[in-house]
């Protein structure tokens, strides 16, 4: 899909892939539209500067009025994005309502409904979305939920506890507060 409001690269929040290929970014195109894509690092820096603009490897993903929403990578092709509302939905309104993710593949400017994942027990915004590759984490200010990629079955619900970063060498969670660091090592769910 390729989009009539990207005029000029602007980037919101950019994520890097597990392995380093892709980017990710959000979206933020101009109030209130939001594009997020997606695009080859290295057909970025090798070969083409403008590669996130108009490259033959970026990816629209979808068009939506959120922005600057958590968002996370799952795998080396998925990424969770927080909110199921977007400009491009096509089967109805109750879907695309209430609290959940998106897991868009960033190699496919057409996104499945099946790919639409409702979290109805979270009921605070989320701060953040983490991912182990088999978990995907959403902290809030009253805690951090954990979600079961392959069953989409919540599994856990650890109170006060607000993972902020997932540490890939330690296979732990993160808090950050004004007085602390906490960490939480992620061998308790396996």
């Amino acid at each position: 899909m390729k989009t009539p409001f990207r005029s000029a690269p602007v980037f919101c929040a950019t994520h890097p892939s597990p392995d380093g290929s892709r980017l990710f970014d959000d979206g933020w195109v101009w109030q209130p539209a939001s594009v997020p894509c997606a695009w080859s690092v290295s057909d970025w820096l090798a070969s083409n500067p403008w590669e996130s603009e108009d490259g033959p490897s970026v990816v629209y993903l979808l068009t939506r009025d959120d922005w600057d929403t958590p968002a996370c990578w799952i795998g080396e092709r998925h990424v969770a994005l927080w909110g199921m509302a977007g400009w491009d939905n096509e089967e109805g309104d109750e879907i695309s309502q209430g609290p959940g993710v998106r897991i868009l593949d960033v190699t496919q400017s057409t996104q499945s409904i099946n790919h639409r994942w409702p979290m109805e027990s979270i009921t605070n915004a989320p701060l953040s979305l983490l991912s182990d590759g088999k978990r995907l984490y959403v902290a809030t200010d009253a805690g951090t939920t954990v979600w079961n990629i392959a069953s989409r079955q919540q599994i856990a619900e650890l109170g006060g506890f607000v993972a902020r970063l997932y540490d890939f060498q330690r296979d732990a969670l993160i808090m950050i507060t004004p007085d602390s660091i906490g960490e939480l090592p992620l061998a308790i769910f396996n």
